[in-house]
């Protein structure tokens, strides 16, 4: 079975969660807090804050298997909006400025326009509103028809569809109209006489009301401090390498994590430099990694396998090994140090997303042998398209990584919204066997990170109720819809608006 769980780790502080009424009081909260020395802020909002922070490829059915269709389809159809385009960051910022999706997550340094986005309906419950209006109103018409003729259970049913489809349709729909416009339209067709139109109106009215409960969900602003070394510019080779990932098939990077052949280094080499990591646990990873080597080796028809300890560059395995006796893949099986436990994957690759490692270039063994993988010179066939001089040096830790990036401003929404990005690499995982023996680390497309938790200092949640009058105080600050989104058409709703038009 694919591993979906974590080793036993000290529990991360919780973010602080604070429900917001106002803009005052929500720059208020954004302010009390002082910033961490060597950290950069972000901020993101959604309408729902039950959404997960994920980038729109993995939301998508079978996005990620076909991400590398999507993007040259999308760059073949309309070359020419891509013109002005240097690196494929600059294509995934044109492609997710027009809803393709991608495994960019839009960020913002500005906490106000975060706030205007969790504010925000929820645009896909309108069948929502409409499900909870029509069953509220055939209720109502039912209960105060009672034995009466059957058309007040019907025009009960109707009108209380059609004002919950109203207030879960339309942005600003206000419960009363809706009820009214129901009732008048439903009511008049159906049921000519007052006492069946009482029946309607009240539908409607319950129907309405339900219909904008059903609609109306809590948002949420998400506040991030993140390590300075985990922001990049657009420039970065670091950047590219991830960016380009998504010109890659799935099938293509399916790469290991572990050696398969008698190192000086190791996949943990990072973490034994450069990170705090209790020795009894980087043990353990060490110890994993040698284990899976030596199956490597003994594996039938090959194997058991002799192996002098003497003669090997990597110690830990050399330890393992012993005499010089021959060893089967059981024997490498049977020390395997996670052998039953979860949990420490997940462990492993958020160590690395909050700590990013690195390799020493010049030194490292193992550096040399994962960029020879096939599955490498695929994503460097497509890096060196818009830098040629990219040498095969790809940190594994990168790969499996994510990173901020702060985006050219190439057009004046991004600019507008102070836009940013979250750009996810590849999944970490190991396959755990029925004996519950793990394998070998490898990464692929087909999972994805996870954003560290203590990433998120703050959770500022924005209450249904508040937030039309949330919207309607950030427009005197001049955040508004065609501030967001810049285009005549927008100003000229925006306009009808306020005319009243």
């Amino acid at each position: 079975m694919s591993q979906d769980a974590t080793f036993q780790t000290s529990p991360l502080p919780a973010s602080e969660e604070i429900r917001i009424s106002s803009v005052s009081e929500f720059i208020e909260k954004i302010i009390q807090r002082d910033k961490e020395a060597g950290t950069e802020t972000f901020y993101r909002g959604h309408a729902d804050k039950d959404w997960d922070l994920l980038p729109s490829i993995f939301r998508t059915p079978n996005g990620v298997e076909k991400e590398h269709l999507l993007f040259h389809d999308m760059v073949a159809h309309e070359p020419q909006s891509f013109s002005e385009c240097k690196s494929t960051l600059d294509y995934l910022v044109q492609m997710q400025h027009y809803g393709l999706p991608t495994r960019l997550l839009d960020m913002t340094i500005n906490p106000l326009v975060a706030l205007y986005f969790a504010c925000q309906p929820e645009v896909e419950d309108v069948s929502a509103g409409l499900h909870a209006g029509f069953v509220t109103g055939l209720d109502t018409g039912l209960a105060i028809a009672a034995s009466k003729d059957g058309i007040s259970a019907l025009t009960g049913a109707l009108t209380g569809a059609l004002a919950g489809a109203l207030t879960g349709l339309f942005e600003d729909a206000d419960a009363d109209a809706a009820a009214a416009v129901a009732a008048a339209v439903v009511g008049a067709q159906l049921a000519p006489k007052e006492k069946i139109q009482n029946v309607a109106v009240t539908a409607a009215e319950r129907g309405a009301i339900s219909g904008a409960k059903a609609k109306a969900k809590d948002g949420v602003v998400y506040m991030f401090s993140v390590p300075e070394r985990k922001v990049k510019h657009y420039a970065s080779d670091t950047i590219s390498a991830l960016a380009n990932l998504a010109k890659c098939k799935k099938e293509e990077l399916d790469l290991r994590l572990y050696p398969t052949r008698d190192l000086s280094s190791s996949f943990y080499d990072g973490f034994a430099f450069q990170m705090s990591i209790p020795s009894e646990s980087l043990e353990r990873y060490w110890y994993h990694e040698a284990v899976c080597i030596g199956r490597s080796f003994a594996k039938p028809p090959f194997g058991p396998v002799r192996l002098k300890a003497k003669k090997l560059n990597n110690y830990v395995l050399a330890e393992l090994v012993g005499s010089d006796e021959p060893l089967s893949e059981d024997y490498f099986r049977s020390r395997d140090p996670f052998k039953g436990a979860e949990h420490w994957v997940d462990e492993v690759a958020r160590l690395i997303i909050a700590e990013s490692p690195v390799y020493e270039l010049k030194s490292s063994s193992y550096l040399k042998w994962f960029n020879e993988q096939e599955g490498i010179s695929f994503l460097l066939h497509q890096i060196k398209g818009e830098k040629p001089y990219f040498q095969p040096l790809i940190q594994a830790y990168d790969l499996v990584s994510m990173f901020f990036v702060k985006a050219k401003y190439g057009n004046q929404r991004i600019a507008n919204q102070a836009g940013a990005f979250l750009l996810f690499g590849l999944g970490l995982n190991s396959d755990q066997d029925s004996d519950g023996c793990w394998g070998p680390l490898h990464c692929g497309k087909d999972i994805h990170p996870k954003l560290p938790e203590e990433w998120i200092k703050k959770k500022l949640i924005i209450p249904k109720e508040c937030k039309a009058d949330i919207l309607k105080e950030l427009a005197l600050l001049g955040i508004t819809d065609s501030y967001i989104y810049p285009g005549m058409e927008q100003y000229a709703k925006e306009l009808k608006k306020k005319y009243e038009l």
